[in-house]
């Protein structure tokens, strides 16, 4: 279990497994809330992404939701631990400015994605947010379908409707002709079977018509019914969305988890990044370590090469700690004429 938490430490912080073995000699401070923060945030993004992917994506198989969801949350997670990577490595660095504006940066990624995670949480938590406008927005697309159907059955309809007035006019005109005086026979018997046969058809039309017009109806009644059913299925997440950044509880929320968010960090740096943490001195101290036996053998190679090629005696740059301890042994004087005396002084 010891092996797995140091994986866990230094796959999300960054941490060295080495130093923290050493680190257990000097002190009995705990990892555990390190190692639960990090598994609790990875089960939280993934859980809270997949939740909204699965709702914009309405109801899609769970697999397709899972395997779209890793690629947010590979992305959010590699932030949120370069975050604090980050954190670790810019301590060593000498030019504040540079330090500022990591910490600037470093502080903005964990606090968008916090308040991303806020956002989320808030709309997964309460159904009733942009309830009027999700009832409104759904009576709107409703009155549009019924317009756009009402559209297409006219549409439908028209070409034979100009068929039956096209039929009416000619069986009216034909009524007209039969009944003139002084018709003979032959004429008579004409205009008859020109009023039957264009009745016939007026009358098929008329049942095409009808038959049509139930037809489509009953089309539309069920069509009608299946976008009611995929508009009580879609909860309109992205109104949501906007509606929960005007709440209250999203701001309660997210105060929250901001002030979870600062006192971790105190803790964290307080643990692993102050100058008063055993983690911190034991890392400094290898670093030390590894730089004089990486430059020791360096330094004698160059000394002995000078040395027998040009007879010239090599004297590496002090260090920090030589310049230090010069330092502290440099003697103030308070006043010329005490530097005067001194230099007398000297044979």
């Amino acid at each position: 279990m010891e092996k797995l938490g140091f994986k866990i430490l230094y796959t999300f912080f960054g941490l060295e497994p080495n130093l923290l073995r050493q680190e257990k000699l000097y002190n009995s401070k705990t990892n555990s809330i390190f190692i639960f923060f990090a598994i609790s945030f990875i089960i939280l993004l993934y859980g809270i992404l997949y939740l909204v992917i699965e709702q914009i994506s309405n109801n899609q198989k769970w697999y397709l939701v899972a395997l779209f969801c890793a690629i947010p949350f590979f992305a959010f997670y590699s932030l949120i631990s370069f975050s604090f990577v980050g954190w670790r490595y810019s301590k060593y660095r000498e030019n504040k400015a540079a330090e500022i504006f990591t910490l600037i940066l470093r502080g903005s990624i964990q606090l968008i994605i916090f308040i991303m995670l806020s956002v989320f949480t808030t709309v997964l938590l309460y159904e009733d947010l942009g309830r009027e406008q999700i009832n409104e927005r759904k009576k709107g697309l409703i009155e549009s379908y019924i317009k756009l159907n009402d559209q297409k059955k006219q549409e439908t309809l028209r070409p034979y409707q100009n068929t039956l007035i096209k039929i009416q006019n000619d069986l009216d005109l034909n009524i007209v002709e039969s009944k003139q005086d002084k018709l003979r026979l032959v004429e008579k018997q004409y205009y008859n079977n020109q009023i039957k046969v264009l009745s016939f058809k007026r009358d098929s039309i008329n049942e095409l018509i009808s038959n049509t017009k139930e037809k489509l109806e009953l089309e539309a009644k069920t069509a009608l019914v299946e976008v009611n059913s995929d508009l009580e299925q879609n909860n309109f997440f992205f109104i949501k969305l906007i509606k929960a950044l005007e709440d209250n509880r999203f701001y309660v929320i997210s105060a929250v988890y901001v002030v979870f968010l600062i006192v971790f960090n105190v803790s964290f740096y307080r643990r692993f990044l102050s100058k008063n943490s055993d983690y911190f001195n034991l890392d400094v101290l290898l670093q030390e370590q590894l730089i004089n036996q990486e430059s020791t053998p360096i330094i004698n190679h160059t000394k002995a090469y000078l040395k027998s090629n040009f007879n010239y005696n090599y004297k590496p740059p002090l260090s920090q700690n030589e310049i230090k301890d010069l330092i502290a042994k440099k003697k103030i004087f308070k006043n010329k004429e005490s530097l005067i005396e001194k230099l007398k002084s000297v044979d």
